[in-house]
């Protein structure tokens, strides 16, 4: 049973925003598209593995994707791609995406990848698995009073065109990374091999609210990771159907001069967009600005037409935009991809 399913990364929908409103030839564009690929890439992968997780008995597994917890001995943080509670044990797996020739290198515990023509060394996935376990551990030890129940972790490699090689024959590397074809039959050979139940259901069920009343999502702010200035984002409403910026304003209506659209609320994908590059807040004047208007009445009436909650009075009010009220430019290229 999918207790928290892998969501479209916010990081990746607010590196879409960007390159939408980033003028041509922006010397940041093909920085933040190979960043917007690495992180569609990742999510890819793991989205990949859920078809292998569909074959287990979903009234024995509880699964949980992309997690973020709190260490409780330090302020930091430690993630997992995907975990699953049974009531014999525990599974962390981290899923790599990685193309190209792989090479398991033993001695110095690392990746070596290979490919067109480029070799790139990536952290020991085994050691990167292991320490989440050992922090999942630290987690339970103070959520989890007087129970021990095994923690077992995998490395699923979710790419089918991938060659991985290692350099020496390692019986643990063979047992720890596998291929997602191969999921589901490991994770029911952990069951027989674990088969004394150290937590009821209803026990897993309380730790799996625990768990996700903890999880923590990872926050990304553009402006803090790229060399981009504010300034350098398009200002006007953009286009729904063929992102062209900006869209003109006439009686209750935006059209298009380059596709001749016409929509009504045009405006409210590009104040999603404000809220992914920005801020959830907004005041009249910045939403004057962002959608390139002049009426201070127009704007308001534009805040009012949809689910916004105000807080100060006058000229010093302040709006919460609902975000996941509002329309995403993400979904349609989606669905025309």
């Amino acid at each position: 049973m999918i207790l928290k399913d892998r969501e479209y990364p916010l990081k990746a929908q607010i590196l879409e925003a960007v390159l939408r409103r980033l003028p041509t030839g922006h010397p940041q564009k093909e920085r933040i598209e190979n960043e917007l690929g690495i992180t569609l890439a990742g999510y890819h992968g793991e989205q990949s593995i859920n078809y292998y997780l569909n074959f287990l008995p979903p009234e024995n597994y509880l699964i949980m994707h992309d997690l973020r917890l709190k260490s409780p001995r330090s302020d930091t943080y430690f993630q997992i791609d995907t975990l699953i509670l049974h009531p014999a044990f525990l599974l962390i797996i981290e899923v790599k995406n990685f193309a190209g020739k792989v090479l398991y290198d033993t001695d110095f515990r690392q990746i070596i990848r290979t490919y067109q023509n480029e070799e790139k060394a990536f952290p020991d996935p085994i050691a990167q698995v292991n320490h989440q376990r050992y922090r999942l551990q630290q987690w339970l030890d103070k959520n989890l009073k007087h129970t021990f129940i095994p923690i077992q972790t995998l490395v699923t490699l979710t790419n089918r065109q991938m060659y991985i090689q290692s350099s020496s024959v390692d019986s643990d590397i063979v047992q720890q990374i596998i291929r997602s074809e191969q999921l589901s039959s490991k994770i029911l050979s952990l069951a027989e091999k674990y088969s004394q139940e150290k937590l009821s259901m209803k026990d897993l069920k309380e730790l799996s609210k625990t768990i996700l009343k903890s999880h923590t999502p990872l926050p990304y702010t553009v402006f803090e990771s790229m060399p981009l200035a504010k300034d350098d984002i398009l200002k006007g409403v953009q286009c729904p159907n063929c992102f062209h910026i900006p869209m003109q304003r006439t009686y209750k209506q935006w059209i298009c001069p380059n596709c001749q659209l016409q929509n009504r609320e045009a405006h409210l994908y590009s104040i999603k967009d404000y809220c992914l590059i920005f801020t959830p807040t907004i005041t009249n004047a910045q939403l004057r600005n962002f959608l390139a208007i002049s009426s201070r009445h127009s704007a308001k009436r534009l805040l009012q037409s949809f689910n916004t909650t105000r807080s100060g009075t006058h000229k010093s009010s302040s709006y919460t935009l609902p975000f996941h009220q509002l329309p995403s430019f993400q979904k349609k290229q989606e669905t025309e991809g």
